[in-house]
């Protein structure tokens, strides 16, 4: 299950949706809630949530959030194209019980264990 952030692009969810991917989009199922929130509805998932808000990163970093995936992404608007084909190559990639936190800009996808 992949939860989107509600900062996350329409086109986005719908390329994933087109890979059949199960996705909650926070903007329309759970609109306004907070980024605690957000990281206990990951978890009761066992989603991988994907957001543009660096916010995750200190929950996990600096606060000890961990047992979900972050994909943060980053990138200019004009770059969309590039960004949902590393997001799916991620999707496709990615074991939900080995917990990551990757950044994908469009050049480039870093993960660092969690």
């Amino acid at each position: 299950m992949i939860i989107a952030d509600e900062n996350i692009d329409k086109r986005v969810v719908a390329a994933l949706i087109r890979e059949n991917h199960k996705i909650t989009y926070v903007a329309g199922e759970h609109a306004g809630i907070s980024d605690k929130d957000i990281i206990h509805l990951v978890k009761e998932l066992a989603g991988i949530l994907i957001t543009m808000d660096k916010d995750f990163g200190k929950w996990v970093f600096a606060h000890g959030h961990r047992g979900f995936n972050v994909v943060l992404l980053r990138y200019d608007i004009e770059d969309i194209d590039k960004i949902i084909k590393n997001v799916i190559l991620i999707m496709q990639k990615l074991n939900p019980g080995e917990h990551r936190f990757i950044s994908v800009s469009k050049d480039k996808i870093r993960e660092r264990k969690i």
